[in-house]
């Protein structure tokens, strides 16, 4: 009998003790180490997947023969946790994951996230608030007198004197507050490989001062007397404003974030020196670019894809995203003020070959939950692959921020041929079926190339595509260095026309910034309309967040511009960002409370209503107005109060009805004159009567509210109706609210859609929403004389109830008066089925009203 060996479950990935990079003293025993030459402390969970900055320089590290050990997300209450491996030999290196700390917890509006992105299920609380910091002084607890080395992205943006959006000031480089030794900053193979060689070799960490890429502290005497740059080329360190300077003067500080910036480029920056009290931070040029064989053989490295077998049974989010995706390129050269990926990636594209790219293809395959598709082929643009300056010299030189704002560059080659030649060899790839395009697409360059969206729309959207025109107004988008909504305009159509061209129904997914520095509520508005226009409603908002170091927080910070120095308006106050945002998204009736504050606080209160050009249904507060406005308008319309009646009404058969809507004497049979019926009202109607008008049926006691009032308008103006409108005469309305009131004497809300539908009213009359609506009421009063006035009162069915059949009965009410009259209320309610004709069809059957409905 032969045995069949089972496969191992996908949840629960095999014990490889010699896979990963170490986690556990078992793991070195199993690769025969009694040492690690270097710990990397990690603030996210460890997957060995190249999307991870932590793995990719773990792998680069051990791939040039170092011993390399991994403590990620360690308890930061005690050393002991990242000990279990030991004293490593050359250094301790840190990061804080991929995504800067603070950023990873809370939201723009100061909220802790729902989940943490790169944690074993999206689980809370898994690292400290500023890693960096919190990690490096763990190392130099648990292992005294080793170099300890910051990096990753949070180290990186926060190199030099930054503001902070969380603790709104100004706070010190990390590497100060840290006191770590050495701080590599940027995509950071080079410079880690390099402070690792010398280390190696003996050489002490406090000499290691000439790397690029990297940021040390200079000791007071040791800074004083270097030289200050003069002008670009020279070479020598440019001295920035020092923190002191820049926390307590925002003028300083625009100009350090302005003199930075324009020191990134790694042909032409030069040295910083930023002093921090007597000592100062000294910041190498950034590290040159790897070419395309550098970036071959660090995508080569042996990944597993998966994440550590410590997390068996637990999934992490950001890694189930990128799972199946492949990276073709990093860097970016768009210079968006809000974005930090230039700070931290550079200008200058990286590109791998397209040999590299099929031979991790074929590694995909071996995975076991692969099924033939890839769920993107990119980078932090996917259509910059292989793009560069047409020349080294002028790319070397320039001192631009951005290559495509105002206008793409002549000197950018913006060629979209080896992009679509990868494309192509990537879809013939074995065992691939199909391949798709998640990351953002750079519109005003994919316009240049009708072959590239043909390529795109025919084979590699999945019926959505994700873009980022980020606003539509210009002054806005000036200040974002975003091109003008017109590009993206251009690009909708052509990939509109591509996408009918192959038989299929995509559509674009746009993405929107709200708060963004020079971006008003009047703006926003003007944003909202636009969207409306066209039928688009945004699920992708962006709240802006200020993360450190890029333009747009320094605008937010200083209330300039760091680049022309003109004021910038910004929005500061969280419920002004948030009304921002929820105008954004209009369309949702959860944010449409906000959208009507937005839109009264920007003056354009007129686009609240129904009509095709508002954007936000009316609430409660323009109900009022508007119902006020009418009374107002009303002839005398000044004398109407409100309050219940006198005694439980009673329910006898109406009598005198009349469906013409005009007021006569009872048994008349014909409509009065208007000055006999006023001189006869004058005389018998009462001082004080009470009318008592029933709407069970209307979802809320708002609704009910607004017909009612609007019903003692229709009185008010109806012949001989004068009488109840004089000084002394007091006409009460009493609204029947459906429900119950609880212990607290609260009534319910049954517009909600979990509550009951059916039940008992607080006057006891037996309720049934489900079936019911009011599509007309008939009112009438009774004077002492026994001669009354009649009104119909004309009220219109809900509007998703316009086009079904109903069937009609009818109801009075009698309640009497202090002295005895008595008002009577005859009320038509509606019930509903399935399957209704048109509203044409529509008409009341009651034996006191003849009159069709006017819903």
């Amino acid at each position: 009998m032969s045995l069949v060996q089972l496969r191992a479950s996908k949840t629960a990935p095999p014990r490889d003790l010699r896979a990963f990079l170490p986690m556990t003293r078992e793991e070195m025993e199993a690769r025969g180490w009694d040492e690690l030459d270097v710990l990397l402390i990690n603030g996210d969970a460890y997957v060995d997947h190249p999307a991870f900055g932590g793995a990719l320089i773990g792998r680069f590290l051990e791939g040039r023969g170092l011993r390399v050990g991994m403590i990620a997300q360690p308890r930061w209450d005690d050393p002991k946790d990242i000990s279990r491996l030991g004293r490593p030999r050359l250094f301790v290196g840190i990061t804080a994951g991929n995504l800067d700390s603070m950023l990873n917890k809370l939201t723009a509006q100061k909220k802790i996230r729902g989940e943490d992105q790169y944690s074993p299920d999206g689980a809370l609380e898994q690292r400290p608030n500023r890693a960096s910091i919190v990690y490096s002084n763990l190392a130099r607890q648990a292992f005294p007198g080793l170099p300890v080395v910051l990096g990753g992205i949070e180290a990186s943006l926060r190199r030099i004197a930054h503001y902070d959006y969380w603790s709104d000031q100004v706070r010190r480089s990390v590497l100060v507050d840290s006191k770590a030794d050495l701080l590599i900053f940027g995509m950071g193979e080079r410079p880690v490989w390099e402070v690792a060689r010398r280390l190696k070799a003996g050489e002490d960490i406090s000499t290691i001062r000439d790397v690029r890429g990297t940021a040390v502290m200079l000791p007071k005497g040791q800074w004083e007397h270097l030289p200050k740059s003069r002008y670009v080329r020279d070479g020598l360190p440019l001295h920035l404003p020092s923190y002191e300077e820049a926390s307590a003067d925002k003028d300083a500080f625009l100009e350090m974030s302005r003199a930075f910036q324009h020191e990134t480029n790694p042909g032409n920056g030069r040295p910083l020196v930023q002093p921090h009290g007597d000592r100062a931070l000294y910041c190498n040029p950034p590290a040159h670019p790897l070419d395309m064989r550098d970036m071959d053989a660090l995508y080569d490295l042996p990944f597993v894809r998966r994440p550590h077998w410590t997390y068996a049974g637990s999934k992490i989010p950001a890694f189930e995203t990128v799972k199946h995706s492949i990276v073709t390129m990093r860097g970016c050269f768009g210079g968006c003020t809000f974005c930090s990926i230039t700070e931290h990636e550079g200008r200058i594209i990286q590109s791998r070959s397209a040999e590299s790219v099929l031979r991790e293809i074929r590694a995909l395959r071996r995975m076991d939950d692969f099924r033939g598709v890839i769920s993107d082929v990119g980078g932090p643009t996917a259509n910059m692959y292989r793009m560069r300056c047409k020349s080294e010299q002028i790319e070397s030189a320039c001192r631009k921020l951005s290559c495509v704002h105002p206008g793409v560059c002549e000197n950018l080659d913006t060629d979209h041929g080896p992009l679509v030649d990868l494309l192509k060899k990537v879809r013939k790839a074995e065992g691939v079926r199909r391949v798709f395009i998640a990351s953002g697409v750079r519109y005003d360059l994919a316009e240049r190339s009708p072959a590239f969206i043909r390529e795109l729309a025919t084979h590699h959207t999945g019926g959505q595509l994700s873009v980022a025109p980020e606003h539509v107004k210009d002054d806005v988008l000036a200040k974002m260095k975003k091109p003008g909504v017109a590009s993206y305009e251009r690009f909708a159509e052509q990939f509109t026309c591509a996408s009918e061209a192959a038989g299929k129904d995509q559509h674009l997914v746009p993405y929107f910034i709200s708060g963004h520095p020079g971006s008003t509520l009047d703006d926003m508005v003007d944003l909202a309309l636009w969207l409306k226009a066209r039928g688009v409603r945004p699920r992708q908002v962006q709240d802006f967040i200020p993360t450190p170091m890029s333009m747009a927080t320094c605008m937010y910070y200083t209330g300039r511009d760091p680049f022309t120095r003109e004021p910038v308006y910004t929005a500061k106050e969280l419920r002004e960002k948030k009304l921002q945002k929820s105008l954004l998204l209009y369309w949702d009736p959860a944010q449409h409370h906000l959208a009507r504050e937005a839109l009264r606080r920007a003056g354009r209160a007129a686009l609240i209503g129904h009509g095709p050009s508002c954007l936000v249904p009316p609430g409660e507060e323009e109900r009022r107005a508007h119902l006020e406005r009418r009374l107002s308008r009303a002839p005398g319309g000044h004398g109407a109060g409100s309050g219940p009646p006198d005694r439980e009404p009673v329910a006898p058969p109406s009598s005198g009805s009349r469906a013409d809507g005009r007021a006569r004497v009872a048994g008349a049979g014909s409509p009065c004159h208007h000055a006999s019926a006023r001189a006869r009202a004058r005389t018998v109607v009462p001082r004080h009567s009470h009318l008592w008008i029933r709407c069970p049926s209307f979802m809320t006691m708002m609704r009910s509210a607004t017909r009612v009032l609007a019903a003692v308008t229709v009185m008010s103006s109806l012949a001989g109706c004068e009488a109840l409108l004089e000084p002394k005469t007091k006409l009460s309305l009493a609204i029947s609210h459906h429900g119950t009131r609880d212990e607290k004497g609260v009534l319910p809300n049954l517009g909600e859609a979990d509550a009951a539908r059916v039940f008992v009213n607080d006057k006891g009359w037996q309720i049934n929403l489900a079936e019911g609506v009011i599509v007309m009421t008939a009112a009438q009063v009774e004077s002492c004389a026994g001669e009354s006035f009649d009104f119909e009162l004309p009220y219109g069915p809900f509007p998703e109830y316009q086009r079904r059949r109903i069937r009609t009965s009818s109801t009075s009410l009698r309640s009497s008066c202090p002295k005895g009259h008595i008002a009577s209320c005859a009320s038509s309610t509606a019930a509903t089925s399935r399957r209704w004709p048109s509203r044409r069809s529509t008409r009341r059957t009651s034996s006191t009203a003849t009159r069709r409905s006017r819903g």
